[in-house]
């Protein structure tokens, strides 16, 4: 009787992992967007902002161990806006809107009251990189201005609060002293590598020449400083307390992936051999991402192999591989070797993600089973995340034949110079083939540069003459 009881019990659990496992077909565009399907709904499931009680737009899970955090949210909203994009599912898309819509502030920057405390400039331009993709894949239009605009408008101010004083450059990491304890004296690659990465989109979509410049001065800074490592490496912080120094302890995975693709962004711009060295750095030192003996994308490569992550990393990975994703689009003959990395992590991704009971648990890391994952809603919720993100990066490389949603056509909402003037962007799909495939990801007329005085150029203008100050005064919430 012991004996049928251990049959039955290990039969039942087979029957169980056979049934909750995510299987996943990297060469089936239908696979691929039925898995995406899946986690995005898991995601979805756990978002209570839409009730009574609580914030639109923030991940207040009542009982999840790890808090998810206000940039954590703007890149999981980003996430979901790729997903319907990529999927042609519309269906989160009210729910999507309001959340950016809720947390942009008085000054409409997204600097909320309810994080004013403890901002950071990776958070706002997390938010603003959110904004600027709803723009770009032509996504519903908010109640109250352009999503266009509120990227324009966060760029704006980080641009007054590049400091010149320390470091002969560069963004702090948290955009008030108060609050920031001993974060305020560095200067770091995620919040230095968003702003490059901001100014470099806004510069392919509106065509403003003053946007390549700030984020070409940015890039050079953080190589100069040594957040970017000669080898195309990029760590975290320079102390300003050291004079400016970078520990090489440990390459930073999502600033990485932001300069990555912001490098790629920038080459599809200029063609500079500059440009095009710096994707090819970039895909070359990527392996130092990769877990032990695959191709596959690993969290941290320093923590992984010890086991120290710390929870909140495990969205790295997903923000990662959006951005190489992204970088493969903008040049592919220089990034294509991101192509295979992400093919492999997808599949690992989707194979160690389970439903437990009516939640999702997502392994951290893609090369093997981790059987004490948490589930979504009890601190898991940044590696379902990461894996929808790595496994819907599959679809902008997926042939039109397999293809049985139509991708919604590019189009920009936004202002350039004023309402009456619309960003306008290529109305057709790429036709450029990779590796056999053509790729779908969304690609954009080469705008030309044009030096016009946006307010980013009498922001340069005011930094020159010493009304910074007064300035950045002005935009305190």
């Amino acid at each position: 009787m012991a004996a049928r009881k251990v049959f039955l019990s290990f039969l039942l659990s087979l029957i169980f992992t056979a049934s909750s496992a995510i299987n996943l077909d990297v060469n089936s565009a239908n696979s691929i967007k039925a898995t995406a399907r899946t986690l995005a709904g898991a995601i979805v499931d756990v978002y209570n902002g839409q009730n009574a009680g609580f914030t639109p737009g923030l991940f207040d899970i009542p009982i999840v161990r790890d808090e998810v955090h206000f940039w954590e949210a703007g890149a999981i909203w980003t996430s979901l806006i790729e997903y319907s994009h990529l999927t042609g599912d519309s269906q989160h898309d009210d729910l999507i809107a309001t959340a950016l819509e809720f947390q942009v502030g008085e000054q409409r920057n997204y600097m909320p009251k309810n994080q004013t405390m403890n901002i950071t400039n990776d958070d706002q331009s997390r938010w603003a990189l959110a904004a600027l993709t709803a723009a770009e894949v032509g996504f519903k239009k908010p109640q109250s201005g352009e999503w266009l605009d509120l990227a324009k408008t966060v760029f704006d101010n980080q641009v007054l609060r590049w400091d010149t004083e320390r470091c002969n450059g560069g963004l702090r990491f948290h955009i008030f002293e108060s609050g920031a304890e001993s974060s305020w004296d560095m200067k770091d690659s995620v919040s230095n590598g968003g702003f490059f990465l901001l100014g470099a989109r806004l510069a392919r979509l509106t065509g403003n020449e003053s946007y390549y410049e700030w984020a070409d001065r940015s890039f050079k800074w953080s190589q100069d400083v040594g957040l970017i490592g000669e080898d195309y490496l990029v760590y975290n912080v320079a102390s300003l307390n050291k004079e400016c120094s970078v520990p090489k302890t440990s390459p930073w995975l999502q600033s990485h992936a932001i300069f990555a693709e912001g490098a790629a962004v920038m080459f599809s711009l200029t063609d500079e051999p500059k440009w095009k060295d710096a994707v090819s750095g970039f895909a070359i030192s990527v392996k130092a991402f990769q877990a032990e003996g695959t191709s596959i994308l690993s969290d941290d490569s320093t923590c992984e192999k010890n086991g120290s992550c710390a929870g909140r990393l495990s969205p790295f990975t997903g923000i990662a591989a959006s951005a190489y994703a992204r970088a493969v689009v903008a040049a592919s003959t220089q990034a294509g070797d991101f192509y295979e990395m992400l093919q492999a992590s997808a599949k690992g991704a989707a194979q160690y993600c389970h439903w437990y009971g009516a939640d999702m648990r997502c392994g951290k890391k893609w090369d093997e089973e981790d059987l004490e994952a948490p589930t979504a809603v009890d601190g898991g919720l940044g590696r379902v995340f990461s894996a929808l993100e790595v496994v819907q990066a599959l679809l902008r490389f997926m042939p039109e034949s397999t293809s049985t949603e139509t991708s919604p056509t590019p189009t920009a909402s936004g202002s350039h110079k004023g309402s009456a003037d619309r960003v306008q962007m290529d109305q057709s799909l790429s036709g450029i083939v990779f590796k056999g495939h053509v790729v779908q990801g969304m690609l954009f007329r080469e705008p030309t540069l044009r030096p016009e005085r946006s307010a980013v150029m009498e922001v340069s203008r005011a930094a020159s003459e010493g009304e910074v100050g007064k300035m950045n005064d002005d935009l305190a919430v």
